[in-house]
């Protein structure tokens, strides 16, 4: 099993397009990382991951992990 203690944080899915390098970190990525944390505080307490998104599959997309 991966360690998912290693695991990058990920605020959003490149394959998506939400985010792009025009656009300012204060206005998409703070919020993003403070939603990302209340969602993980959730899950820690209810075992639900409440954020929506993409899982990847480390074993099939080990390079995206």
């Amino acid at each position: 099993d991966p360690d998912y203690t290693l695991s990058p944080l990920c605020l959003f899915d490149p394959r998506t397009g939400e985010w792009n390098r025009t656009m300012y970190i204060a206005d998409t990525i703070v919020p993003w990382a403070a939603r990302w944390l209340a969602c993980y505080e959730l899950w820690e307490t209810t075992g639900q991951w409440y954020g929506g998104g993409r899982h990847v599959d480390l074993k099939e997309n080990a390079d995206v992990a």
